[in-house]
Parts: C-alpha cells; sequence; structure tokens
C-alpha cells in the first residue's frame, strides 16, 4: 500500500509593497474560468529549469471543480521500461510526454482549496503559485500569489487559549517587512532591524523571559505577536513556548514551531501500488479528506 497526502491552503495576495490581502470569494471559480480558456501552449511554462503545465477541468461522475498542475518531464529525465519477461527498454510514449501532476481542489465559501500530489515525483507549492499566478496575468503586476497552509484547528485553539507566550522566536526572509497592524515592541523591533539590514539580510529576532517569570502583559502581548505573524505567512520560521493553564493556578509549557505544524496538517489515505486512480476517485479520496479536516 501507499499513501498518499492532502494538505490545506488558503490563496493571499502580496503586493510589491508588502501589504496582503484576502481575495474575494469567487477567486477560484474565476481562476477556473481564466485557465480553461487558454490554450495549450499558454498553459505551459517554465519555472526553475523546469517545464509545467495545467488545466482547469470538472469531474465526470460529480461536478468537483479541480485545477490540475503538473512538471513534464524532459525526455532526457525518462525511466525505461521492464516486460514481464525481464528486457529492459527504452521508454516509447508516441509522442507523449510524462506528467507528474497535481490536483488543486477548491471547496467550502472561504476560498480554501486541498492540494494533492502525484505519488512519484513532487509538485511544490511554489511551482503551483507560480504557474497560477502566470496563468492568471499577475506576472507584469506588483501583485504575487501565495498558498499560505492552514494552521492546525489543534494548534490554532492552543494558541488562542494560551495564557501566554514565554519565549518567541521568528526568523523574516531577507528582504521582507513584518507589519502586524499592533502597537506593539515585537513590530519595532522587526521595523529597526529591517531598516538596518536592508533587502540583504534575513532576520533573527527571538524574544524571551530568561529565568525570569514571564510578566502576564507582555506573555500576552508576545501571543498576539505570534498569532498575527503565523497568519500573515510572512516569516520563514516562528518558535514559540506556549503557557498552557494546567487548571491549578500554574500553567504548563509546550514547545512549537508554528510553520511546521502549520504545513502538516494533512489527511492520508491508501492506494494500491498497482492500480490507477481516476480523475473521478482521486476527487472522490480528496472530498473525503476534505470532510476529515473539516471534523477536526
Amino acid at each position: 500500500m501507499s499513501t498518499k497526502t492532502v494538505k490545506f491552503f488558503r490563496p493571499v495576495l502580496v503586493h510589491q509593497d508588502g501589504s496582503r490581502e484576502d481575495p474575494n470569494d469567487d477567486f477560484w471559480s474565476d481562476a477556473h474560468t481564466v485557465i480553461a480558456g487558454l490554450d495549450s501552449k499558454e498553459r505551459g511554462i517554465n519555472y526553475r529549469a523546469a517545464s509545467y503545465f495545467g488545466e482547469a477541468g470538472t469531474g465526470s461522475a460529480r461536478a468537483y471543480q479541480y485545477i490540475r498542475v503538473g512538471r513534464v518531464r524532459y525526455r532526457a529525465d525518462w525511466p525505461e521500461t521492464i516486460d514481464p519477461n525481464g528486457h529492459v527498454d527504452e521508454l516509447n510514449l508516441d509522442g507523449r510526454d510524462i506528467f507528474e501532476g497535481g490536483y488543486v481542489v477548491p471547496f467550502g465559501t472561504e476560498t480554501r482549496v486541498a492540494v494533492i500530489g502525484p505519488i512519484r515525483g513532487l509538485v511544490s507549492v511554489n511551482a503551483i503559485e507560480w504557474w497560477l499566478g502566470q496563468t492568471l496575468g499577475l506576472a507584469n503586476t506588483d501583485v504575487t500569489l501565495e498558498l499560505v497552509p492552514e494552521v492546525d484547528p489543534a494548534l490554532a485553539r492552543k494558541l488562542n487559549e494560551a495564557i501566554g507566550v514565554s519565549r518567541l522566536s521568528v526568523r523574516m526572509p531577507k528582504g521582507t517587512a513584518l507589519n502586524l497592524d499592533v502597537d506593539s515592541q515585537v513590530e519595532e523591533a522587526f521595523a529597526t532591524a529591517h531598516e538596518a539590514s536592508g533587502d540583504d539580510l534575513n532576520v533573527d529576532i527571538a524574544f524571551s523571559f530568561g529565568h525570569q517569570r514571564p510578566q502576564p502583559q507582555k506573555a500576552s502581548m508576545l501571543q498576539k505577536a505570534a498569532r498575527k505573524i503565523a497568519e500573515s505567512g510572512a516569516a520563514e520560521r516562528v518558535d514559540v513556548s506556549l503557557m498552557l493553564d494546567n487548571g491549578d493556578g500554574g500553567y504548563t509549557v509546550e514547545q512549537h514551531e508554528l510553520i511546521r505544524d502549520r504545513v502538516a496538517v494533512t489527511v492520508e489515505f491508501n492506494v494500491e501500488d498497482d492500480s490507477r486512480l481516476s480523475t473521478d476517485e482521486i476527487l472522490d479520496a480528496v472530498h473525503t479528506a476534505i470532510t476529515k479536516f473539516r471534523a477536526r
């Protein structure tokens, strides 16, 4: 048995000045319409020395809309074949190419999508973002598209219910400004560091009470900042020490890496190694995963 993994994302439009906004509720249906109207040449795009192709479609058994994006493997990288008698030969697909595709499946009313990749070969989220941006006409604008991973609901609850954060460590990639839209020492520190580093250096900042007992007001401030940073999707890494009420007037501390934990919202299902899944079977499996995700 093999496993496939479904991950969950939401789109964010990032402007050149660093500001971020959620697209309108019709984003995916509009994207589906645009992509469906492009010819095949317009849907073939190179990204980081690889060739990508995509299409917009709808399931035949159920009217599930999807966008399929994948890597077209260069023929120099093709595998060979082996027949039942053990003879190895070159792969010949009669002029066709190998396509390793992933599915982007919109669901719900909050522009969220489920993404499932191929069993073999990886279609990165960065490649999907790039392909979508190019096909949707964002290439020559000051706007880029990001697919921000959904926060694990269990972790989100812990972050919201914590009585504070005793330690916060954040890495911002070079050239990235942080706008928390809150008046705090955290934002001031990042603004100062960003101004000093310019666009050439990553910014790493840690806030900690050390061995002192955390002050409630400042622990709450770090908690709010951690939540804002995680929601922004702008940070490369966010480590927190969550202060969780133990019910006896004290607290316990849990360590979490918010970006890693956020990306790990996955649902797995079994696939027979020797069987091929049709598009409808994949879409049914994805929607089963969506149901499980909603129930978390």
